[in-house]
């Protein structure tokens, strides 16, 4: 498609995730643009007309945590595993994350063909957004930085020397991820949340993963603390905060402005209280908390209270899959939530936790065509029901208008 011309499509089903479910309908825009959709017979095809036939469309999914890089790390490390353990066995492999570029690479392709458009992608060097670029997908990358104890000094300086030389583009930006409170000092965290207010980056931070992450900030104790230690990323110098994970987000300034709190397992009443109280959002990771054994996210609970709840794959060193439909069929197996709710968990929940809600996440009016085309079973009543128990498969998808990738027979 030209930068301006007129197109439409017509499918068997649209499925804007707005609570609305069109059948037999079209999606009609000019370039990158949605212009309008609605069924058959209010909306008239462009002169540029696809028919799709029995195909599910929908928005693109955003995958709103994941960390490319550790593509090459797939089934290497030990699943049902303490963190600590796990977290030893990750800087033992670290050598084979060498290749950066052709893990991102690698891992872009694998999320791009099952169906994501958007992903919020976390880097430790911030290298991979050079990858990203050259990419159909919309990306934020998030800028990651570490240091505490004995590594503190110099954190901050490092972080600003791998963002030197950032621009933004349409489809790529930039954000900064200190990476939790047992590996980020407070000073680092109240600088790196200074810089991005200063940028107008979004910010992002793995906060209550584990028990023992709360155990470590509230006691100092524990086997995370011990293996802290032993790999010396801490110090007996180090004072621990005294406080739960959220209330040290608070601390630091995570919470006062819009922020991804990426994963948010381990939370008590008082805490999701103060989290529904702010702007932030929380990204949960269904496919990673099984890879760890853990159960019990309390994420309906947390949209109930009005918190945006957001959906990730984390990365490839704690999950078979880059894909975020088989994270949406994971959530779908637990039913906490309605069908509805799972598809804007993982479509304008993403967007909203990325910063890009206004852009992406719907399929309506002003918004770009980030699209997917989803073969559902004929005559089937009930296409998100079948797409979320597994019976779907990506056809195509397509971003800012433009196919992106195809799963057709040649």
């Amino acid at each position: 498609m030209s930068n301006q011309r007129t197109w439409s499509v017509s499918a068997e089903w649209i499925l804007p995730a707005d609570g609305t479910v069109h059948r037999r309908a079209i999606m009609r825009g000019r370039g990158s643009v949605i212009e309008a959709v609605g069924s058959e017979s209010t909306i008239s095809p462009a002169v540029h007309h696809r028919e799709l036939g029995e195909l599910a469309v929908l928005p693109g999914l955003v995958n709103a945590h994941t960390h490319l890089e550790l593509t090459h790390l797939r089934g290497r490390l030990p699943a049902r595993r303490p963190l600590p353990q796990w977290l030893y066995a990750l800087k033992t492999h670290w050598p084979a994350v060498a290749d950066t570029g052709g893990a991102v690479a690698d891992g872009a392709a694998e999320a791009l063909e099952t169906g994501t458009t958007a992903i919020a992608d976390t880097c430790h060097n911030n290298s991979a957004w050079r990858v990203l670029k050259q990419t159909p997908l919309r990306s934020v990358c998030y800028a990651e930085v570490m240091g505490i104890g004995p590594l503190a000094e110099g954190a901050f300086e490092r972080l600003r020397k791998h963002i030197r030389g950032c621009r933004a583009t349409k489809k790529l930006h930039f954000g900064l991820c200190p990476h939790a409170p047992y590996t980020t000092g407070e000073e680092v965290y109240r600088q790196t949340v200074a810089l991005a207010h200063r940028r107008h980056w979004p910010l992002a931070t793995h906060l209550a993963e584990t028990e023992g992450e709360r155990q470590l900030l509230l006691h100092g104790s524990g086997k995370l603390l011990d293996f802290l230690l032993h790999m010396g990323l801490l110090n007996s110098s180090v004072q621990m905060p005294d406080c739960t994970p959220v209330d040290f987000a608070r601390r630091v300034g995570i919470l006062d402005g819009p922020a991804s709190l990426l994963h948010c397992n381990f939370i008590d009443d008082r805490e999701l209280k103060l989290l529904a109280a702010t702007n932030v959002s929380v990204v949960c990771c269904p496919g990673s908390n099984d890879f760890f054994g853990r159960s019990g996210h309390r994420y309906a609970e947390m949209l109930a209270a009005g918190i945006n709840v957001a959906v990730g794959t984390d990365s490839l060193a704690s999950n078979e899959s880059l894909d975020m439909l088989a994270e949406l069929q994971r959530i779908r197996t637990e039913g906490k939530v309605d069908n509805q709710t799972i598809l804007k968990m993982g479509t304008v929940n993403g967007a909203q936790a990325m910063g890009l809600a206004e852009t992406i996440g719907t399929l309506q009016p002003g918004k770009q065509a980030d699209w997917i085309a989803v073969k559902v079973p004929h005559d089937t009543p009930a296409p998100l029901e079948d797409i979320l128990i597994g019976k779907g498969r990506v056809m195509e998808v397509h971003i800012a208008g433009k196919l992106a990738c195809t799963n057709r027979s040649p």
